[in-house]
């Protein structure tokens, strides 16, 4: 998929692989249009996809531990996952300019009697009715659950008023679209 911006490594990438040993960071350009092909190929990338393009010759290989194991083999689908977290791209967004966000988000993908979660790049979740309307029902229960855990702090109280004023117009869009 043709993008503006070329792929970088977010915070989450560089925080989370310090306890892994890489004998080299991948280029986030590589990886990212790795992504795109699987998620072109297959319609969504799972971390069982990305683990499995991690062929000897794959540019993200060296981003896997490799030691044998059923263990070790729930570990690499952990280390896909943040892979696919990872990678950043900017967008230009209309009130904020240009900004960067998750290239790739978790959508639900599949039947519906056998839905799971897959991720696909940001430009077509936001492009397709479907992934847009389950991106802002994850919004809304982020927000729920962030309001819940910090509801009992007095320091917040300010904060969470303009939280409560997003959800009201998120559930209000979420129905509308019911």
């Amino acid at each position: 998929m043709p993008r503006d911006k070329a792929y970088e490594w977010g915070k989450t990438f560089n925080d989370e692989m310090r306890g892994i040993t890489l004998n080299h960071q991948p280029s986030a350009d590589k990886v990212g249009d790795l992504i795109d092909r699987l998620e072109r190929k297959h319609g969504h990338v799972t971390p069982e996809l990305l683990l499995e393009a991690a062929t000897p010759r794959a540019v993200h290989r060296k981003c896997y531990n490799w030691k044998e194991g059923d263990a070790a083999h729930r570990y690499r689908l952990e280390q896909s996952r943040l892979l696919l977290r990872s990678i950043v791209t900017s967008v230009e967004l209309p009130d904020n300019g240009e900004v960067k966000v998750g290239a790739f988000v978790s959508v639900p993908v599949g039947e519906n009697d056998k839905r799971k979660r897959g991720y696909v790049n940001v430009r077509t979740a936001s492009s397709n009715h479907e992934t847009q309307d389950a991106m802002l029902q994850d919004c809304l229960n982020s927000l729920r659950v962030w309001r819940r855990k910090w509801s009992n702090l007095a320091k917040v109280a300010d904060a969470l008023k303009p939280i409560d004023v997003a959800v009201r117009k998120l559930q209000t869009a979420v129905a509308a679209e019911e």
